[in-house]
This record gives C-alpha cells, structure tokens and sequence, in this order.
C-alpha cells in the first residue's frame, strides 16, 4: 500500500510483520504524533515521555532489523539506513535524557 511490500526479507519469520500495512500506519502515526507534540508545546510530560520510549524503541526495532539485512543477508544497500538509524536512536536517547 505505501511502499515495497519486499523491503525486509531477513529472517524469513519476520517478513510478514516488517512489510505488513500496519507497521507502516504505526510508524506514520508515531511521526504525527512526535510533531504534534513537538509543534503544540506539550504540556503532559507523561505523554511526552511515553512518546519518547516508543520512538526510541520503533527506532531501535528498525535498527536491528536492518543491521540483520547487512550482517546475514548481506544486503550491503542498507549500511546508510542503519548508520542513519543509529543517529536518530542516539539523538533520541540525548533528547529523552535532556528532558
């Protein structure tokens, strides 16, 4: 529906799951979300904090995953997107410790 439903295909067990639909309306629900609380000032800080922990997980998530592409299936194509990914998990980590 929104992108290669092709994308991951290692390990073979996780395939459905990491192409599937919903992980995509999840991650695109966690960006709005992040943004509405980035643009709106936030007031709750249990709302922040409990949006903190699910990106930085989502993100630790898609980290492994792609890291596995690179080290087993030896799909060398996504050592930018896990170098990027490690950026965004560091920064996310440095974000929730400044809050």
């Amino acid at each position: 529906m929104f992108a290669d439903k092709n994308y991951f295909t290692w390990p073979p067990q996780l395939r459905p799951m990491m192409n599937s639909d919903y992980s995509d309306i999840f991650f695109i629900m966690l960006g709005v979300v992040l943004l509405l609380c980035a643009f709106c000032g936030n007031k709750s800080k249990l709302i922040h904090d409990i949006t903190i922990i699910v990106a930085g997980g989502a993100t630790l998530v898609l980290l492994t995953e792609q890291l596995w592409h690179v080290l087993f299936a030896h799909n060398v194509e996504m050592t930018m997107a896990v170098i990027l990914d490690a950026v965004l998990f560091i920064l996310i980590i440095r974000c929730a410790y400044t809050s």
